[in-house]
């Protein structure tokens, strides 16, 4: 785990917009947790996990977001690389079960009612909308994490700083 000195080596302060990036992996952990404590479901490429299973895995994320803010806040490269991973793996998921699924399937394996019928409420349950709307979250988060990476120490140098 890289030190304190590693961050004065790549600069002193922490950049404004790796404060970004730490937010919301830490808000995505609070998300996660709130999840699996209100509504523990988990859709992973069209297939949901509930009940006590959604929770598990559900915390176990919570818990691996937090050492993704952790780590992306000291600068750990590892920690960059599993938060562009998983953003990965997670944003085609979400692009997929939406392709599976209608916004009534979501809602019926999550024990939700269906929202009133208006015309904001129909066109966020489109199908392309909600994969449309994921897919610009997916290349606007890569795009914050690819322009992040400029903050953080070649692998080469965190190792030199560690010794």
């Amino acid at each position: 785990m890289p030190t304190h000195a590693v961050r004065r080596a790549a600069g002193g302060s922490v950049p404004t917009a790796i404060w970004v990036l730490v937010v919301l992996l830490g808000l995505h952990a609070a998300g996660l947790l709130l999840t699996a404590v209100l509504f523990p479901v988990l859709a992973f490429f069209g297939f949901f996990v509930t009940g006590l299973a959604a929770r598990v895995v559900l915390i176990m994320l919570t818990a691996v977001w937090i050492w993704l803010a952790w780590s992306c806040y000291q600068r750990d490269v590892r920690g960059w690389r599993a938060a562009m991973g998983f953003s990965i793996l997670f944003g085609m998921s979400s692009i997929i079960t939406n392709l599976r699924h209608s916004a009534d399937d979501i809602y019926r394996v999550m024990n939700l009612p269906k929202p009133p019928s208006t015309p904001l409420a129909a066109i966020s349950a489109s199908g392309s909308f909600r994969i449309g709307l994921a897919a610009v979250f997916l290349v606007a988060y890569l795009g914050l994490l690819l322009y992040t990476k400029r903050h953080f120490p070649s692998p080469s140098k965190q190792t030199n700083l560690r010794r």
